[in-house]
C-alpha cells in the first residue's frame, strides 16, 4: 500500500469530548486503521532488514530480545509475553537453536517443558541489532517535535491502559455502543 496518510486531522476528530460516535470517519480516519496500518509498515521494513542483515525472521529477533532480558523463558511464557501463538514461537526457536543463539534445557518445574536460554553467539547478535535498531528509532523519533514525541507515548500508553483493563475485566466497549 502505497498511498499516503491526510496529515490533516478531520473536524470531527477535533471535536469536544462526548459520548456519541464520531459520524462523518472515512476509513483513513479511524484510529484502529491509522495505527494498524502504522505497525504493518514498520513491521514489514524491520522483516526486510532482519532478513537481509541477520537471516532472522521478527519472531526470532523478538524471542532474542527477550530472552536477553530474562534468564530463561518456556515457550508457553514467551508466546504471552510476544502476544504469539506457541507453533511459531516453537518454530522459531528451533531455528535459533540451529543458529546456536538459543539453548534448549529442560524446565526442572515441569518434565514436559523446555526452557530456552540465550547463548553467547545470540546475545552477540542481539548486540548487533539492538544498535541499529537504536539509529532507526532515533531517525522515527527525530520525525517528530520533543513535544510532539511525548504526546505520542502518552495517548499510546493511556490507549494500552484502556485496552489492557477491557481485555483483562472481560468487558469491551463495543459493548456500550451496541
Amino acid at each position: 500500500m502505497n498511498a499516503k496518510f491526510d496529515l490533516t486531522i478531520p473536524s470531527s476528530i477535533r471535536a469536544p469530548k462526548t459520548d456519541h460516535a464520531y459520524p462523518n470517519l472515512e476509513l483513513e480516519d479511524y484510529l484502529t486503521y491509522r495505527v494498524s496500518t502504522l505497525s504493518r509498515m514498520l513491521d514489514r521494513q524491520s522483516v526486510r532488514f532482519l532478513s537481509d542483515k541477520f537471516g532472522i525472521s521478527l519472531t526470532e529477533r523478538r524471542i532474542l530480545a527477550r530472552l536477553a532480558q530474562c534468564d530463561s523463558s518456556t515457550v508457553r511464557q514467551l508466546a504471552v509475553e510476544l502476544s504469539v501463538d506457541k507453533g511459531r514461537i516453537s518454530r522459531a526457536t528451533a531455528s535459533l537453536i540451529a543458529m546456536d543463539c538459543v539453548e534448549r534445557g529442560s524446565d526442572p518445574r515441569d518434565g514436559r517443558s523446555a526452557i530456552f536460554t540465550i547463548t553467547s553467539t545470540g546475545r552477540s547478535l542481539e548486540t548487533e541489532i539492538v544498535d541499529q535498531g537504536r539509529a532507526r528509532q532515533a531517525l522515527l523519533l527525530n520525525q517528530l517535535e520533543p513535544v510532539e514525541r511525548i504526546h505520542l507515548y502518552q495517548a499510546l500508553g493511556k490507549l494500552r491502559e484502556f485496552l489492557d483493563e477491557e481485555i483483562s475485566s472481560g468487558i469491551s466497549s463495543y459493548e456500550d455502543i451496541a
